[in-house]
């Protein structure tokens, strides 16, 4: 893989958790009912509620074994997502301090290097826990399950849509 290769994937998973920071916050903008605490509280506030905060089980209606499957699943993996969360908040205070002091290209780019293997890692712990769960619902849940991310999909890109038109002079 050449250089430019290397700079357009690197490149390419900035920009994706870029737009998951994004839509984590936009998510959190719209639960508070338009109150905004901040950029990173929505974020943080994600980031607490765990892996499994967009699907929202609760309203799956798993029954009390299912509950405790998945409450032994998430306690399972909680210390490797502190672990994460432990590696995420200071790579990308990293790289914003890279960027702020000036044009160091090496150091902006080990900076953006460690904050992607932190999400990539992320990504890939969210996805092992969302498939454990997800072994643990009924073919009825993991519909109704696909059906709540789809609508929070469309939530997403209809304040991402309010966003770009207040942007848009």
């Amino acid at each position: 893989m050449n250089r430019n290769s290397k700079v357009r994937v690197l490149a390419g998973f900035i920009v994706v958790g870029l737009l998951a920071g994004g839509a984590a916050v936009t998510v959190t903008y719209a639960r508070q009912g338009g109150q905004r605490k901040g950029a990173m509280a929505g974020r943080m506030e994600m980031m607490r509620r765990g892996p499994m905060a967009a699907m929202r089980l609760a309203q799956l209606g798993l029954t009390e074994p299912q509950k405790a499957q998945v409450k032994e699943i998430l306690q399972g993996y909680k210390e490797r997502f502190k672990a994460i969360q432990a590696q995420v908040g200071p790579a990308r205070r990293e790289l914003a301090n890279a960027i702020e002091v000036g044009n160091d290209k090496e150091a902006i780019r080990t900076a953006a290097v460690r904050l992607t293997t932190a999400q990539v890692d992320a990504a890939l712990l969210a996805g092992e826990v969302r498939s454990k769960v997800f072994e643990v619902l009924t073919p009825e849940q993991k519909k109704t399950a696909q059906d709540l991310k789809e609508r929070a999909r469309q939530r997403i890109e209809k304040l991402q849509a309010l966003r770009k038109k207040r942007l848009d002079f």
